[in-house]
């Protein structure tokens, strides 16, 4: 549906997600691994009407599915998201860099920002000699996380935040993360070349034959050994994402603006306190990750002034960010001047699969 254009929606028809609606969609972004018919249970919906609002949700570009490999025991140790605001004369050449390096899965460009994420198989410091690191307003923020025991905290994790937004209660499964398997070194490699060709072949399946505007079932039922061993290993994971800039509004409110958090960490070992204070404070980044010195948190705002993801405009967040972080910068961009460039393209590191 992407395939490396830009996808820009200026405008939405004039409808409201319904209740009904809302509920189905956070049970999509949960991905629990229950059946089908708990599923459905579980919202209090009839069986029809889940199947016809999800249809819709898909078909609308609400949701997509994704099966994402897990970078750390795939041979992808190093893990970097990047957050730049180049100059606007840059801005061409620095899509095209990120848009073009072979170890990019996602790129987002908004009116000032340009924001990406890549799976790599070398070190840090090979992979900041290969790409476009720009001049603009700031410097690039960049953040790496290892295949250490906490890897990815959070990973496009939506659910939590959009319960919230929804005025949901609670949470079913959030938070969705990228960590190496406890059972395995840091580090290592742990598929062979066979294995890594299947998963491969795996993860381009919701891409193939327009899936892109439907559900993408996984019925271990019916899969052979080898791919059920994937999913019982953790190497490979089914997910669904949002897409706030498709999503029209909710009860007369919209999400308007996505937010990145960047700081310093104050103290070693502080990243899970602080994103621990953060959910008890009702502030659920759909994105968390941090490493030795920094953190970079994702969020959602319902408006500019809002209080629903709004760290920077409630006082009381805006304190727990100042106990955990300094050199704090915050970049907010309109969703609806959001460009998605490269849309969760996992296939793209494994050349020849789709």
């Amino acid at each position: 549906m992407f395939d490396g254009k830009c996808q820009t929606v200026a405008s939405l028809t004039m409808r409201y997600i319904s209740e009904s609606e809302a509920t189905v969609l956070r049970t999509l972004l949960a991905g629990l691994p229950n059946s089908e018919w708990e599923r459905v249970r579980s919202t209090g919906l009839s069986t029809r009407t889940f199947e016809r609002i999800r249809r819709r949700a898909y078909t609308s570009g609400w949701v997509f599915d994704r099966l994402v490999p897990n970078p750390f025991c795939s041979g992808f140790a190093t893990v970097v998201f990047l957050v730049a605001q180049p100059f606007t004369e840059d801005f061409p050449r620095v899509q095209v860099s990120w848009e073009t390096h072979p170890a990019n899965v996602l790129l987002w460009r908004g009116s000032e920002t340009v924001f990406g994420v890549f799976f790599f198989r070398g070190s840090r410091e090979r992979f900041l000699s290969t790409l476009d690191l720009p001049t603009g307003r700031s410097d690039p923020f960049l953040v790496t996380s290892a295949s250490t025991a906490y890897g990815v905290p959070v990973y496009f994790d939506f659910e939590a935040a959009w319960a919230r937004f929804t005025e949901q209660r609670g949470t079913l499964a959030y938070p969705h993360g990228l960590t190496a398997p406890a059972y395995r070194n840091p580090g290592t490699v742990v598929l062979s070349a066979s294995e890594l060709a299947l998963v491969g072949r795996m993860v381009t399946r919701p891409l193939r034959s327009g899936a892109e505007n439907r559900a993408f079932r996984v019925n271990r039922i019916f899969m052979p050994h080898s791919e059920r061993r994937m999913f019982d290993l953790r190497v490979i994971e089914k997910r669904t994402f949002l897409s706030p800039q498709r999503l029209p509004a909710y009860q007369g409110r919209s999400i308007e603006r996505l937010a990145f958090v960047m700081g310093e960490l104050n103290s070693p070992g502080a990243e899970l306190h602080l994103f621990r204070t953060l959910v008890s404070a009702g502030v659920y980044p759909f994105l968390f990750v941090s490493e030795e010195s920094r953190a970079l948190l994702g969020t959602l705002s319902s408006a500019p002034t809002g209080t629903f993801g709004g760290s920077s405009t409630r006082p009381a967040i805006l304190q727990i960010l100042q106990r955990h972080l300094s050199r704090i910068q915050i970049v907010r961009e309109p969703s609806d001047s959001l460009s998605v460039v490269v849309n969760h393209r996992y296939d793209r590191l494994f050349p020849g699969t789709l």
